[in-house]
């Protein structure tokens, strides 16, 4: 009727409960039939798993992984999970039924088991859905059969470690940074009041680390590093290979066989010096370099670099591409932009290792590509 004041609908007042709240870094959202995997009074085993993956990141990473908030939610399938980042659905499962068990074709399967055929939901494996009764029978057949909670964990661990820069905030930075202040106040000081370089700065070198897989734990050797050479330059790509410089000693070992070898992909002299004429630094300083290619010269190095990548798999290595340190930060970024996440190491990260002779180095391709050649013209015109 005109002029009758609606009354208010239960749904409006809901709308606005959580307004303006900040949505948790990490969470878990279950169902119903999901909550015995995190429920204390019967010692759950998803909140030990949840404790593992943090403890592992943070051995990993150095960087200590934010609280997992856990919660139920009645509108998921009764065995369905979520799992969100910032609020966002990263991830999930519908069909976690702990009266079925999922098997997991890793490649040794000796015969092919009847059930629902699905994909994996953390590597995109080929699996088998079948009852708990015939896991043994599974098994026998080659299958891996994880528990629901494992493959939860497994899940969160892979989404961790894709998403890893999401979690180093400013406050976290802040926090790590008081840690070497307790130990070596005299290099926090030396960095951020005698050269006036801010804690931003220092977040931008950190992401770039991590996203590369360097580990930030030992945040001492980071700050001496960057005090060491805040004289020589302020440009923070070369900062960051000063610091992988000092810490190859952390990360090389991981990219070597149990022959302590490493076996690697090396960018021929010739190609080094056609991307040295290539390299493009950006203007805005956290921003990394990258090579400036034609079409037909970018299709080649997309190519030849995806070719013997594919080279290395076959022998049963990941590829590793090595370059000198001038050209390095370059190469990787376009890389792992648009190939692969491979690693890519400097010649001057490899000395580091070599000297001590506990490690060799295998050249097991060398990288050329035709289309990029040495005094062209640059594309972009520097």
């Amino acid at each position: 009727m005109p002029g009758r004041r609606r009354r208010p609908r239960k749904y409006d007042e809901c709308c606005y409960t959580n307004f303006g709240e900040q949505p948790a870094p990490l969470e878990i959202q279950i169902g119903y039939g999901l909550i015995p995997l995190v429920d204390q009074q019967i010692k759950g085993p998803l909140l030990d798993e949840i404790t593992s993956v943090r403890n592992q990141l943070d051995c990993e990473y150095g960087l200590p992984l934010p609280k997992v908030h856990i919660r139920d939610n009645m509108c998921l399938d009764a065995y369905e999970y979520k799992i969100l980042l910032h609020g966002v659905e990263v991830g999930g499962y519908k069909e976690c039924n702990p009266h079925y068990v999922i098997c997991m074709d890793t490649g040794n399967v000796t015969e092919e088991l009847e059930g629902k055929m699905i994909k994996d939901p953390v590597f995109n494996l080929d699996a088998v859905i079948v009852s708990q009764t015939r896991k043994d029978e599974a098994k026998t057949f080659g299958y891996v059969t994880p528990e629901w909670y494992v493959l939860i964990k497994s899940h969160l661990y892979e989404i961790s470690v894709k998403n890893i820069t999401k979690f180093l905030d400013q406050c976290m930075v802040n926090t790590l940074v008081n840690k070497v202040r307790n130990r070596n106040p005299d290099v926090v000081d030396d960095v951020f009041f005698l050269h006036n370089f801010s804690t931003s700065k220092l977040k931008t070198i950190l992401n770039w680390l991590l996203e590369e897989g360097v580990s930030i734990r030992d945040m001492n050797t980071i700050l001496e590093t960057i005090a060491d050479n805040l004289e020589e330059t302020n440009r923070l790509s070369d900062l960051m290979e000063k610091i992988r410089e000092k810490l190859a000693y952390q990360f090389l070992p991981k990219l070597a066989d149990e022959n302590k070898k490493i076996h690697v992909i090396r960018v021929s002299q010739t190609l080094a010096k056609a991307l040295s004429e290539r390299i493009y630094y950006p203007g805005s300083n956290n921003e990394l370099p990258y090579y400036v290619f034609t079409p037909v010269a970018n299709k080649g190095f997309n190519n030849k670099v995806a070719e013997k990548a594919h080279c290395l798999f076959q022998k049963g290595y990941s590829p590793v591409f090595v370059i000198v340190k001038d050209l390095r930060t370059a190469l990787s970024n376009i890389i792992r932009q648009g190939l692969g996440n491979w690693s890519c190491i400097s010649d001057t990260e490899l000395c580091s290792v070599i000297k001590d002779k506990d490690y060799s180095i295998v050249v097991e391709e060398e990288l050329d590509v035709d289309e990029i050649k040495v005094n062209e013209s640059c594309p972009c015109g520097n």
